[in-house]
């Protein structure tokens, strides 16, 4: 768990949670099983109750969802058999139900169109190019600093991202951990001059984290 990101080890403790606060007896039961004394049998069928459990938003829980549960128990348990607390993991004896596979949705030249003239002359206009040019996540857009950027080459380097936590927001590495670059866009120019009016209004109380998307304050965006 020390090598995790904190928003990985909340999204743990959230998945755990349909194990520990779990109010069927075929769930609570097996989650006050020992380690040691867990079998496949009881463990699927605790899992096939979980399956049948509502949801926040639905009947019941997703077939993703299900399997990240599942995800979880298989690390805990692998971690227990290499720990020598069990001489096998019994998640290796249950078949998982299969995830239902979703095409990718992407905007057709129309909505492009549509989106730009829409945010045109708003301060979200460059945050939208910059989205459509480079196909960053939300999360790295709101991380991009002044520094990234190299007027000379005309290049944009993407090295962070800006991640919700219980604790707050906070700056991390991206996915690949690898920087990746693009060709710099115009819309940028133009948000460094509205980002100087915007210091040049807040004064004193203006919070220089160095973001090219920021609050008119200079602090973050909500991730």
């Amino acid at each position: 768990m020390h090598t995790c990101q904190p928003k990985t080890i909340e999204r743990y403790r959230q998945l755990t949670k349909y194990i520990t606060d779990a109010t069927a007896d075929e769930i609570s039961i097996t989650a006050q099983t020992t380690i040691a004394s867990l079998k496949h049998v009881q463990l699927e069928t605790a899992l096939r109750t979980l399956m049948e459990q509502r949801a926040v938003r639905r009947e019941h829980i997703s077939a993703r969802t299900f399997r990240h549960v599942a995800g979880v128990l298989q690390a805990a348990l692998n971690e227990a058999f290499r720990l020598d607390l069990i001489t096998v993991n019994p998640m290796l004896k249950i078949k998982l139900p299969a995830v239902e596979q979703r095409e990718a949705e992407w905007l057709t030249p129309e909505q492009v169109r549509a989106l730009r003239e829409t945010c045109r002359g708003d301060w979200t206009f460059a945050l939208v190019e910059l989205a459509l040019g480079s196909g960053c996540r939300r999360g790295e857009l709101l991380a991009v600093q002044w520094s990234d950027i190299n007027w000379a080459t005309r290049t944009l380097s993407i090295t962070q991202s800006l991640e919700q936590t219980a604790a707050g927001l906070r700056l991390k590495t991206t996915k690949s951990k690898k920087p990746r670059r693009f060709m710099l866009l115009a819309a940028l120019q133009f948000q460094r001059d509205q980002q100087a009016e915007h210091r040049r209004q807040t004064g004193t109380h203006y919070q220089d984290r160095g973001l090219v998307f920021a609050q008119p304050d200079g602090d973050f965006l909500s991730a």
